[in-house]
């Protein structure tokens, strides 16, 4: 820890007025109150108060061995007792030393120190006291700071884990899928089986590349889900049918990583898996000042009942939302008609947490 008299300009400023304002103070009591000549309150109050200062400035180190080591506080309140009586005695008989060397025509110095020692050393403790609580203050304020700060680190390596635990339990979802879908071409159709792997290694590689940052552009997120429904239509054709409604200006906002990818094959296995006709999947997305709003929405069969998000896709998504912002409700399932439609409020970077 530096020392807090340099630490900053303003603070060395700081510390070398205020033993002016002390040095001002003592010179007017003893030449108004005691009525010293005021040659001799100058330099008695100069002397005492430079030697002061750099001894202040010695006392940080004490002090803060005093607070940071182990004993209990009896043992403290000891060694701060015996630290300020130590200093007292000390600046006192090096201050009278250097004051009868340059007053020594001086007869009445004796008498005058005499006289004034009790003020001098009440003087004294009372700064001792003052400079001994600003340490102790600044200690305890910068090992708070360090404190949050240590804290938010913690934090902040608690969600990447989070969210990296998150994304590996979505990534084995979608290659096993789609690795039966290879599986399945294999022989019926080598060649598709081929594009597939092709695709599906751009995408894999896009998802690798998205473990290194938690927040990516939208449009690559878009992108990205373009090869995942290319990689799907190589096994469903014309049953999947796609629609983009997305505004130039929600293309480059951030978003979590592979966010997107579960709700698109949510919309593939309970969708284009439990249906012989055509089902169209969109996105639909537009931005307010706080949010930008997703929407994925997918053709369903008549009657078939409301998914409420308990699946590990639609689950991972909201838990994913949730450690990304740290809030609650970012993320709304509803049927509309027969709609299944997912709605994503991701807050803009000026709300990211």
């Amino acid at each position: 820890m530096d020392h807090p008299v340099f630490r900053t300009l303003k603070s060395s400023i700081f510390y070398l007025i205020s033993w002016v304002v002390f040095i001002m103070a003592q010179v007017i009591v003893l030449h108004i109150f005691y009525e010293f000549p005021l040659r001799y309150t100058i330099w008695d109050a100069s002397i005492y108060f430079i030697l002061y200062s750099f001894f202040g400035l010695g006392l940080w180190y004490p002090i803060r061995f005093i607070y940071m080591s182990d004993s209990d506080i009896f043992s403290k309140i000891l060694n701060f007792l015996g630290l300020g009586a130590g200093t007292l005695v000390f600046w006192q008989l090096l201050g009278s030393s250097f004051l009868g060397m340059v007053l020594n025509e001086y007869e009445n110095l004796i008498e005058f120190n005499q006289l004034i020692m009790p003020m001098r050393l009440l003087a004294g403790a009372l700064i001792f006291m003052i400079m001994s609580l600003a340490y102790y203050l600044i200690m305890f304020y910068t090992s708070l700071e360090d404190r949050k700060v240590n804290e938010a680190n913690l934090k902040a390596r608690a969600r990447e884990s989070e969210l990296m635990m998150l994304k590996y339990q979505l990534n084995p979802h979608f290659l096993f899928n789609s690795l039966n879908s290879i599986n399945s071409l294999t022989l019926s159709d080598p060649e598709k089986a081929r594009n597939m792997i092709v695709k599906l290694s751009a995408y894999l590689r896009y998802s690798l590349e998205s473990d290194q940052e938690y927040f990516k552009d939208l449009k690559g997120e878009i992108d990205n889900i373009r090869r995942y429904l290319e990689i799907e239509k190589t096994r469903f054709g014309k049953r999947i049918n796609y629609e983009e409604l997305i505004d130039d200006s929600c293309l480059e906002q951030k978003v979590p990583s592979m966010i997107l990818q579960p709700l698109f094959e949510n919309a593939i296995k309970h969708s284009v898996h439990e249906s012989t006709d055509p089902v169209m999947i969109q996105i639909k997305c537009n931005s307010s000042d706080v949010f930008l709003n997703i929407e994925v929405r997918n053709t369903m069969l008549e009657n078939k009942k409301l998914i409420r998000g308990t699946g590990m896709g639609l689950s991972n998504v909201r838990d994913r939302l949730f450690s990304a912002y740290r809030k609650e409700n970012l993320m709304v399932v509803s049927q509309e008609d027969n709609w299944f439609v997912v709605r994503l409020k991701i807050p803009l970077s000026s709300e990211k947490l």
